[in-house]
């Protein structure tokens, strides 16, 4: 036994922390400066640094939501889903990929577009944009692809 505590270092007196408690013993010590990445390391400033963090992974893994069918047509189709209309003016998706591969929350009024513009999505933030060459003039909606 006394062999085992030798080398694991448990034997050798642990320091005092500025509470008056033990400090880590001296096996834990190697273990945090060899292998870090085992242990949580908490930051000085934001105590809740970990919990968000945690929280925005698991907002990443959910499922994609399916659009609604009464949303504007636009580019933003292809990298936002979650979409529906509210109050029949805004436009609120719940996961618009942005340029770092997130899904992020977005919204934007689409009587904001001036007519022959379409709404897309420019690093997770819904906008006004002129509408891609390959679509056909007529096909161009009236407001930012809502009739109203």
């Amino acid at each position: 036994k006394r062999k085992h505590e030798y080398d694991m270092g448990t034997d050798l007196e642990r320091e005092l922390q500025r509470d008056g408690s033990q400090g880590p013993d001296m096996e834990e010590q190697v273990m945090r400066d060899l292998f870090p990445e085992t242990f949580q390391f908490e930051p000085f400033g934001d105590p809740f640094e970990s919990k968000r963090h945690m929280e925005e992974e698991r907002v990443q893994r959910l499922p994609e939501v399916p659009n609604a069918k009464d949303v504007p047509r636009g580019t933003y189709e292809g990298s936002c889903t979650g979409c529906s209309l509210s109050d029949e003016t805004t436009l609120t998706c719940t996961q618009c990929v942005n340029t770092r591969r997130k899904r992020v929350t977005s919204s934007i009024s689409i009587n904001a577009c001036q007519a022959g513009d379409v709404i897309g999505n420019h690093d997770g933030a819904l906008s006004c944009e002129s509408a891609p060459a390959e679509m056909p003039q007529e096909e161009l909606p009236t407001t930012a692809g809502w009739d109203l």
